[in-house]
């Protein structure tokens, strides 16, 4: 990846064939590119100085080759590189900046300073430019490597400028860029400074997981596993996470190709692909890959950023990282993760089993609640682990009573009404086997269907409502207007539980709290890394699993980073009423639990389609029967 040491900085020959117009969005963009250029550099040790978060002062130093004091100036030219001197090297490139319009493009929207010295000279050379006018080009005293000073980052072009993100947010797309290249590259010593505060420090070190640890914190590198393996096509090596790391956003995924950083929705579909039978389908595994490939089956000059690339051929190198990954990953989480599941599945029905006649199922006390039809029993909110805010006021001996296991009795002493109808149930739940036909059975009382949908008889036909799209659209609503007025209802946690976060999100939550706040998630920095949770919304006061409410803390989170929270009210919204409604398969047992549905769904502004626009409800007429039974 080293490119060949003090190679001469010249214009490319046929640039007009990958000029693609390097595009500096933000602060990061900078940092991104002064980076890769250390890297080429041959550097082992990089400082990055942030002031004023990117907009006042971007610094990067670096201990590499140094720049030849005759090729200072020619850097600062657009389509100028010691990298490539033509196009048809780009399918052998080795390098990770190739088209020479990285510098021009930083040094024409800002104020730059660079001091650089290479091993021959006796001393450095310090240049100045503003807005990519040359204004000096001296002699100076200079330690071996590149010293770069952007300051003032679109100061001649304003409607850029206007168009940043908050300070916070710019930050955790710098710290991002630079986490990434400590995973690719940890032989390398990173340092990142904000205002003289270190943010990030990776020591060099030839143990890659070393990285994963300063990056993402000791519960990734503890359940990481290194594997290496060669394809006809390609080597492929990295870390992959437990599927218990799985988040359910796909920022926990990196990617480098022959050393450079980018987003593969090639290899990212080959990777769902391999977990597929070891987390849920929304979920995202974790990752650090380094995929080797031939230059030229690889396309990098697509995007200007360079960040998205393209395969020569894509279904073959899909299939076969697929392939791979799938062996992979069953070799090294096969048997652990299926035992263990099957040990949370046992403990789970055996808990199941011991308090069905304490508790009602929790699918149908959920839908009940958000229906509004009866109260939690005091039995269950002495033994929640979430009170409301009015609860708080109930002592504290209260709060942390729970409910004492009682012994199994007969069935009739709790339930006399399901025994009065026993045979009528069973009835109803017996398949009918026949000759001629496949097996079937009778409606169940309450009116479901295959637990999915409940079966309504009207004057002119029949109608078949779809559960989970209905208590959607219902819980959809309800949400909106809770947070038009002000905000989401909120659950406090009785005992408010941490969140440690990646070091590229740490800054974003930071500037978003109280945008966060308002979907029912009060979160307080404690620290570092780690924050605390001390609400959720109340529409999520069932879920007891700290890891799915972190989850979907996290997830809401990056809607909001990915354009901003004003901006992702809806999908945040959809997400937690999805999340949070009952799904297909629940069975229900209450008759007249379909009814107060119907009802409520009925009062919906639009009641027809849930929150991602499904039908709700569909129609079969009597005509349209009698037309088909030719009555």
């Amino acid at each position: 990846m080293v490119s060949s040491p003090l190679r001469r900085i010249k214009e490319i020959q046929d640039y007009q064939k990958i000029a693609a117009g390097e595009v500096i969005e933000r602060p990061a963009s900078v940092v991104k590119e002064l980076i890769e250029n250390s890297i080429d550099a041959g550097a082992k040790k990089i400082t990055i100085n942030i002031q004023n978060f990117g907009k006042s002062l971007i610094q990067v130093i670096d201990d590499g080759v140094g720049i030849h004091p005759e090729d200072v100036e020619i850097a600062f030219l657009p389509h100028t590189s010691n990298k490539i001197r033509s196009a048809d090297e780009l399918v052998t490139l080795k390098s990770l900046g190739f088209r020479g319009e990285a510098l021009y493009s930083i040094c024409s929207i800002s104020k730059t300073e660079l001091i650089t010295k290479t091993r021959s000279s006796s001393h450095g050379i310090k240049i100045e430019l503003v807005g990519g006018v040359v204004k000096s080009c001296t002699q100076t005293a200079a330690a071996l490597g590149t010293n770069i000073k952007v300051r003032d980052l679109f100061f001649n072009t304003p409607v850029r400028y206007k168009f940043l993100k908050s300070d916070r947010v710019e930050m955790g797309h710098i710290t991002d860029i630079v986490s990434r290249y400590i995973l690719g590259y940890p032989e390398i010593n990173f340092k990142l400074m904000q205002d003289s505060t270190p943010i990030l420090s990776s020591p060099s070190s030839s143990d890659p997981v070393n990285a994963i640890f300063d990056v993402y914190g000791k519960d990734f590198a503890k359940n990481s596993v290194f594997f290496r393996e060669s394809h006809n096509l390609f080597t492929i090596e990295g870390y992959i996470g437990d599927p218990t790391l799985a988040q359910s956003t796909s920022h926990n995924t990196t990617v480098f190709i022959n050393g450079r950083y980018v987003i593969s929705p090639t290899v990212h579909e080959a990777m769902k692909f391999a977990y597929k039978s070891y987390i849920m389908i929304h979920k995202h595994p974790f990752y650090v890959l380094f995929l080797t490939i031939d230059p030229s089956k690889v396309d990098f000059n697509i995007h200007p950023t360079k960040k998205i690339v393209r395969f020569e051929e894509e279904e073959t190198i899909l299939s076969a990282l697929s392939e791979v990954t799938r062996s992979v990953v069953n070799q090294k989480f096969g048997q652990s993760t299926i035992t263990s599941q099957l040990d949370q599945s046992i403990s789970s029905s055996s808990k199941t089993i011991e308090t069905w006649i304490e508790e009602k199922s929790p699918s149908e006390n959920h839908l009940k609640n958000n229906l509004s039809t009866s109260a939690q029993s005091p039995l269950v909110q002495s033994s929640s682990k979430f009170t409301s805010q009015s609860q708080e006021r109930v002592s504290s001996e209260a709060q942390i009573a729970t409910p004492h296991k009682t012994k199994a009795l007969p069935l009739q002493t709790f339930a006399p009404n399901l025994i009065s109808k026993q045979s009528h149930y069973f009835l109803r739940n017996e398949w009918i086997q026949t000759k001629s036909f496949p097996k079937m059975r009778l409606i169940s009382e309450s009116g479901q269907l295959k637990n999915v949908y409940f079966v309504f008889e009207g004057e002119e036909g029949f109608y078949i409502l779809d559960m989970h799209a209905a208590d959607e659209r219902i819980n959809y609503e309800k949400e909106m207007k809770a947070y038009l007025k002000g905000g989401m209802h909120r659950q406090r946690l009785i005992i408010p539980f941490t969140i440690e976060v990646p070091i590229n999100m740490k800054e974003y939550l930071l500037d978003t709290i109280s945008e966060v706040a308002k979907f029912g998630f009060e979160v307080n920095h404690l620290g570092g890394t780690t924050f605390t949770l001390h609400t959720i919304p109340t529409i999520l006061k069932e879920v007891q699993d700290t890891a799915i409410l972190t989850d979907i803390c996290l997830e809401i989170i990056e809607m909001g980073k990915q354009t901003s929270f004003s901006q992702s009210v809806e999908k945040i919204l959809k997400y937690i009423a999805c999340h949070e409604s009952i799904r297909g398969g629940d069975m229900i047992s209450d008759p007249e639990f379909a009814k107060k549905l119907l009802i409520t769904l009925s009062l919906c502004e639009n009641p027809h389609h849930c929150a991602h626009g499904r039908p709700t409800m569909l129609f079969f007429s009597w005509s349209y029967l009698e037309k088909e039974f030719h009555r």
